[in-house]
């Protein structure tokens, strides 16, 4: 377990608070390859593993130097876009303008692969990317349903589909000049963690799981979940969760920032975790 952070009041930090009770628990949770896969993403990550890596290494943690770490990383972001992250004052910040700062270079990258009628050689599209998914793709691609909420794996699945604008056309493979039927979609290069945001209002519901399955080129890859990340009342909070399901509620604003346990691994765990979302505004769920 680690020190958390406590909201700055004057310089109102929630939503750095909530990303960055993310990647620590994520990073200390994480094995070695993880963590190698996740420094080597790209720049930022790499700073920001090592971040993490000086914070679980600090023999002296607390409070006030986590918020101290906070405070350095939000001098960053200021100084990279003022606009975007505020430094000063009773301003809201964007949790996922946040993530799109860290995967600045480095989109989830999506294909359909398509199998041709003819000879049944099997053809990838152009790759379309996107750095935070939406909700609104269930709306765009998905068979109207009368459900209050759907099991995040269906709802990823669907994603993918509506992703790719190429859906719609089959195409033509120019050698035997027929029509290639549609196959399977799937991500070329999985990246060591996942970004969903759930837009307000969505309907259906996405309700998470404790594992997500995305089908990479040659093999599935399945991700944990790791945190929730709830938006209310211009206020974000996280919920932390292990891979036995246990977890950890953040606010900021109470306890001076100390997680509190809220779900004990002898209690019944089920895959699918209404529990935790239930009375709950959830903006994003983070997998790794």
């Amino acid at each position: 377990s680690f020190p958390g952070l406590s909201w700055d009041s004057n310089n109102w930090s929630c939503a750095y608070d909530s990303v960055l009770m993310t990647l620590i628990s994520i990073y200390w949770l994480a094995p070695a390859g993880w963590r190698e896969a996740f420094k080597s993403f790209n720049d930022r990550t790499s700073w920001l593993a090592n971040l993490c890596g000086n914070i679980q290494a600090c023999s002296s943690l607390n409070t006030q130097v986590m918020n101290n770490i906070r405070d350095h990383w939000r001098d960053i972001l200021s100084q990279s876009n003022p606009e975007f992250f505020p430094r000063y004052g009773p301003e809201m910040c964007s949790v996922a303008r946040i993530f799109e700062w860290i995967c600045y270079d480095s989109p989830l990258m999506t294909a359909l692969e398509k199998t041709c009628a003819n000879c049944s050689q099997s053809f990838p599209t152009p790759h379309r990317s996107t750095l935070v998914t939406h909700s609104s793709a269930w709306n765009a691609c998905a068979t109207p349903s009368q459900d209050k909420d759907v099991a995040i794996q269906s709802w990823f699945d669907v994603m993918l589909w509506a992703s790719l604008n190429a859906i719609e056309e089959a195409g033509t493979f120019m050698s035997c000049d027929q029509q290639l039927d549609i196959g399977t979609v799937y991500v070329p290069s999985p990246p060591p963690w996942l970004v969903i945001e759930i837009l307000p209002n969505a309907t259906p519901q996405p309700v998470p799981s404790l594992t997500l399955t995305v089908q990479s080129e040659k093999r599935q890859c399945k991700y944990a979940l790791g945190s929730i990340i709830f938006h209310q009342d211009n206020h974000f909070t996280v919920t932390l969760v292990d891979g036995d399901g246990n977890s950890w509620f953040h606010d900021g604003t109470q306890m001076n920032g100390m997680p509190q346990h809220i779900y004990a691994q002898n209690e019944p765990k089920t895959e699918i975790l209404h529990h935790l979302i239930e009375g709950k505004n959830p903006a994003f769920f983070v997998y790794w």
